[in-house]
């Protein structure tokens, strides 16, 4: 299992020639906050900002991020890359306020899932809680 943190700085590397596409950035999440794929930076000396939908990526661990089908990466502009849900409000489903969320948890493709924080003492007292994705809400 892969935090998120950890996704960051990856080699993104094409599936099975193992040729060496950038490093990940960040995870990318469609405008309802499902994880649908990761931005990564070209390697060379202009680094350009690429988006790579879910369906184009064979598999991701700890060694880096595999690209099945490196036709389906598309340019995006650094403004696009978005950390996501790290620091938005985890709600409970009656919509009490959980904590804020500090991480998440991949395991190969999926999302599995958040960590959330509910400030330096209540994490001290009782540690990080983790919610599956279905389990909360997420609010800005």
């Amino acid at each position: 299992m892969l935090s998120g943190k950890q996704l960051h700085g990856l080699a993104a590397k094409s599936w099975p020639d193992m040729r060496l596409l950038g490093t990940v950035l960040a995870p990318a999440f469609d405008g309802r906050r499902r994880f649908c794929g990761l931005y990564i930076e070209r390697s060379g000396m202009i680094g350009k900002k690429l988006f790579v939908p879910l369906a184009a990526i064979s598999h991701i661990d700890i060694s880096g991020a595999y690209i099945a089908d490196s036709t389906q990466l598309a340019a995006c502009k650094k403004s696009a890359v978005q950390p996501g849900c790290i620091g938005c409000a985890a709600l409970d489903a009656e919509g009490r306020e959980l904590g804020s969320i500090s991480d998440m948890l991949f395991e190969d493709k999926r999302l599995v899932a958040y960590v959330v924080s509910d400030g330096l003492l209540g994490d001290y007292r009782s540690g990080r809680r983790r919610y599956a994705p279905q389990q909360i809400q997420i609010r800005d």
